[in-house]
């Protein structure tokens, strides 16, 4: 063997369910508290990153052959990502799960090509709008939220919900009976498992 290849894999109990199939699976509320990976630094921060849309850098290493290392990436990176000198660096511009094919060559021209595999997951944001409430009337409406890693938290950061509609901290629902009609505006913050934070403004019209 000219030389090795170290990555990063997925191990899991085959009776699990769901079984992972991804590194999305990592933010996958089903599988909280049972999966679990390799206290590598480098791995675990630059899965955050990627999450986050904030920037990452990785540098690739080849193990054994002759010292003298070439990388070559001809296609596949993630949008946002650039490869040079053998280091993967960049703001992942849209998310979604990746196979990167990557030529390694030593210095006495042994070469082999491996699949890289690179996920980017969604970054956390508040979407939608809330439908109008009648007083007297229970009331129930759910903040949508698009990526981020479970379990989220929620708060209002300005303004006030109209009397008898609470926000549930940890679901992100209004629920409630209202007391009074008016137009309320409201700014909604949801912070998720990795510190990523998102906020909205939004406006409950009770009627």
């Amino acid at each position: 063997m000219p030389y090795m290849w170290n990555g990063t894999g997925i191990v899991y109990n085959r009776d699990l369910r769901p079984a992972p199939t991804r590194w999305a699976d990592l933010w996958n509320p089903g599988l909280k508290g049972r999966l679990t990976m390799l206290d590598d630094p480098e791995d675990m921060l630059g899965a955050c990153l990627k999450k986050l849309g904030l920037p990452f850098s990785a540098t690739l290493a080849g193990v054994g052959g002759t010292p003298g290392y070439t990388f070559t990436i001809a296609s596949g990176l993630p949008a946002g990502l650039t490869f040079d000198a053998g280091a993967i660096a960049g703001t992942p511009t849209a998310s979604g799960s990746f196979s990167i094919p990557v030529a390694i060559s030593d210095a006495d021209g042994l070469s082999s090509t491996v699949a890289v595999p690179l996920t980017v997951v969604a970054k956390l944001k508040l979407a939608g709008s809330l439908a109008p409430a009648t007083v007297g009337r229970s009331y129930n409406a759910h903040i949508v939220v698009r990526g981020g890693a479970r379990p989220l938290r929620f708060a209002i950061t300005h303004g006030k919900l109209p009397t008898g509609i609470r926000l549930n901290v940890r679901t992100g629902v209004l629920a409630g009976t209202p007391r009074a009609a008016g137009t309320f505006r409201v700014r909604v913050a949801v912070r998720d498992a990795l510190g990523a934070v998102a906020s909205r403004t939004l406006v409950l019209s009770v009627g």
